[in-house]
């Protein structure tokens, strides 16, 4: 059985290519495991024109013309270990693709330390999904010639492609992480050239790849909470509500079972920002609302809000996802507020979404939710006669800068913080009309 090891050469990697190349030769001495032979494929790309992907992809197809069963991707600026090829050995039979433990040398000091945090081993699609790229996967792993051929890396991205081929390839094939090192990641020497990217370009390139992913796959999580189990399609494991959703918690718990301790049974509930629906469900399914109205501004997590209504059983008669901005609507302004003071100009020249008092016009309305960061006071001009009218609970959150003017907000109305929650960035009020 033959084991072929690629190297794509990207500008300034030409030298580096040869340290790389030299720990392959140290490992086939340590020993060659289950293979017979070890070939090293150098890709030459050291003029940029081809990029990361395409360099691989090729190397992939010419490893296959020449009968080659394995494959090991290395990164020209990496070491591949001494005991790579024996580590392997005893999983290859049972696994389409094999990662090892992450470890990053210093080579001017002689030492390799495991990378700080890091999830090994890693056995299922779900532990990828759910924690930090940077913790989970690397390039260096072992992965037959026919599978790899048949999960090629996009080539239309210069950085992230890295994940979108990991994600298909945990999907489909029988995948492992294990806690040894099968590569060595030497950092500080990433290639340059046209399609080269740093560290924020992967993170943001990650994050779109984490959605794609969900968008296109059913990633739910169930989360148990109350004698009963809440169902959630996730949008991004990556967005940090949603990975804590993921890992079956919900968030915001403390604020969540105040408004529940203060819910009236069968309360009409307006929300705005329902994002993908945690609260709304918490709300419904735990605090019996009889009615929602849930609005979101994104158009793709008002799609999933929607979905996740329906996914837990939700009519769409009582229960509705309505994907609009709300904020104070035309020419509604606080009467309190200068045009050059806390009022902003925007508010008045493109307002910044329609009055709830113009979308629920005869609306009852128990309670109140308002999470739409920066726009919390335009939510509440635009609700006047919402608020009038029903004199409902509010849950409020007001960024930092916000909260005396929500405050006063509450005082000039009869309203009295029953209870508030701080967080880094803004402050959730639990607000009740004063009697």
């Amino acid at each position: 059985m033959k084991c072929c090891v690629i190297m794509p050469i990207g500008p300034g990697h030409q030298e580096l290519a040869g340290r790389a190349k030299d720990s392959v030769a140290r490992a086939v001495a340590n020993g060659l495991g289950a293979f017979d032979e070890v070939q090293v494929l150098e890709m030459d790309d050291t003029q940029g024109r081809l990029g990361r992907s395409h360099a691989r992809n090729l190397a992939v197809r010419e490893a296959g013309e020449r009968g080659i069963e394995w494959l090991f991707f290395l990164d020209a600026d990496d070491l591949m270990c001494p005991t790579a090829f024996v580590d392997a050995a005893p999983l290859l039979e049972d696994h389409d693709a094999i990662w090892g433990t992450i470890y990053v040398a210093d080579l001017q000091a002689g030492q390799a330390q495991r990378r700080e945090g890091q999830i090994s081993p890693i056995d299922n699609l779900e532990q990828v999904l759910l924690n930090d790229p940077y913790l989970t996967l690397q390039m260096g792993h072992f992965v037959r010639q026919d599978v790899a051929a048949a999960t090629p890396f996009d080539t239309d991205m210069d950085t992230g492609e890295d994940f979108d081929y990991y994600l298909r390839l945990w999907k489909e094939r029988r995948c492992v992480k294990i806690d040894t090192p099968l590569f060595l990641n030497v950092r500080g020497q990433h290639s340059g050239g046209p399609r080269s990217a740093h560290g924020g370009d992967w993170r943001q390139a990650i994050n779109r790849v984490f959605s794609a992913f969900c968008r296109d796959n059913e990633v739910v999580a169930a989360i148990p909470y109350a004698q009963t189990s809440l169902a959630l399609r996730l949008s991004n494991t990556l967005d940090p509500l949603q990975a804590l959703l993921a890992s079956e918690r919900l968030h915001d718990l403390d604020e969540l079972e105040e408004t529940l301790r203060h819910l009236p049974p069968e309360a009409r509930v307006v929300e705005v920002g329902g994002h993908i629906g945690s609260y709304a469900l918490v709300l419904t399914l735990i605090g019996g609302a009889a009615s929602l109205d849930s609005f979101e501004a994104e158009p793709e997590l008002a799609e999933f809000l929607d979905y996740n209504l329906r996914l837990n059983a939700l009519d769409a008669e009582h229960f509705r996802a309505h994907g609009i901005a709300v904020g104070a609507g035309r020419n509604n302004p606080d009467e309190s507020e200068a045009l050059f003071g806390r009022m902003e100009l925007k508010d008045y020249i493109q307002p910044a979404g329609a009055a709830l008092d113009d979308l629920l016009p005869d609306a009852g309305c128990e309670l109140l939710r308002i999470d739409r960061r920066g726009y919390e006071l335009a939510v509440l001009r635009g609700a006047r006669q919402l608020i009038g009218a029903n004199r409902p609970l509010i849950l409020v959150r007001a960024l930092n800068d916000n909260r005396p003017a929500l405050l006063d907000w509450a005082q000039r109305n009869a309203y009295r913080v029953v209870r508030s929650f701080e967080y880094n960035l803004s402050t959730n009020y639990l607000l009740a009309a004063e009697a």
